[in-house]
């Protein structure tokens, strides 16, 4: 069990390093080719998820994802687990002048290994509060 959970948050880890420093690939590998992701205001295939990304990241000077609290429950015996992990994501947008998005998300996962590999297969976002300010200055 131990390591199936530590599977699992290297993957959430890469996750959020890959949409942090926009690293498409390793993003797209956090899932299985056939997973789905409900993200607010996008839903659909890992591929659509990705492009999607490319049309909003840019939009994000900084992001930042911290994960808090993780509960995963793995069954080792069919191969599939289902994780809850709160996020607190900052964003820096791309305004002039530059806004600060906070958000407290909650990651809601269903996870299959296959082949030994622990990804995601289905991924839910459920944005529980967010703050946009307007900041003045510089914004790096």
């Amino acid at each position: 069990m131990i390591e199936a959970e530590r599977a699992i948050t290297r993957v959430l880890n890469r996750y959020a390093q890959g949409v942090d420093r926009r690293i498409f690939e390793q993003i797209e590998d956090c899932y299985w080719p056939d997973g789905y992701d409900e993200h607010g205001g996008f839903s659909g295939t890992v591929p659509d998820y990705i492009s999607w990304l490319r049309q909003v990241l840019p939009n994000v000077s900084v992001s930042s994802h911290q994960w808090t609290n993780v509960t995963i429950d793995a069954d080792l015996g069919t191969g599939a687990a289902a994780t809850e992990a709160y996020c607190l994501n900052v964003n820096v947008m791309a305004t002039d002048p530059p806004q600060h998005m906070t958000s407290l998300l909650r990651y809601l996962d269903r996870w299959e290994r296959r082949h030994g590999e622990w990804r995601i297969v289905h991924r839910k976002v459920v944005k529980d509060w967010t703050r946009l300010e307007s900041v003045g200055g510089s914004s790096g």
